[in-house]
Order: structure tokens, then sequence, then C-alpha cells
């Protein structure tokens, strides 16, 4: 759970390379995320210019992609295939 991630702007060039890293590393290994933000994943980075802009467009289609229904309902699907075998039975 990530709470109260801020709008960053062109002063925060560091800390949105490192949520870029964080939300990248994420999506890569089909995590589930449940974030707090000050503003929807578009409005989170409002720099103009550098690559960073380009960069956390990627990541805010990313923080989209991972509140659908989809990405939710595969993390369940890959959780589940991932428990040992009685938990399986347990629930199933």
């Amino acid at each position: 759970f990530i709470d109260h991630v801020p709008v960053l702007g062109e002063g925060k060039r560091n800390e949105a390379k490192r949520f870029i890293l964080l939300i990248d590393t994420l999506y890569d290994h089909r995590m589930r995320l449940v974030m707090s933000a000050a503003a929807q994943p578009e409005g989170l980075y409002t720099a103009k210019r550098g690559t960073e802009v380009f960069e956390f467009e990627r990541t805010a289609s990313r923080l989209v992609e991972m509140q659908s229904r989809d990405w939710l309902e595969g993390w369940a699907e890959r959780r589940q295939v991932g428990a040992p075998a009685e938990a399986r039975q347990a629930q199933g």
C-alpha cells in the first residue's frame, strides 16, 4: 500500500524518476498496487520538459492498467496458482 503520493513538478525530477522505477518494477512483476494520490495518474507529474515527461506518460498508463478488472483478476489467478495445494483446496 502506498499512501499520499503527491503531485510531482519540475523541482521533483529525482522523486519522479524513483516513482517511475517503482511502478515499472511492480508492473513487470505483475503485482497488485493499492495507492492513494493527490491526483489521477495523468496528473501526478506536471513538468513540461525532460525525458521524465515521456516516461511518466508510460507510468500513468501502467497505473491505469493496474486498476483494471483484467489486471486484478489476473493477479488473483496468479496468486492462487502460486498458493500451496492445501490453500487452494481450502479456498475452492
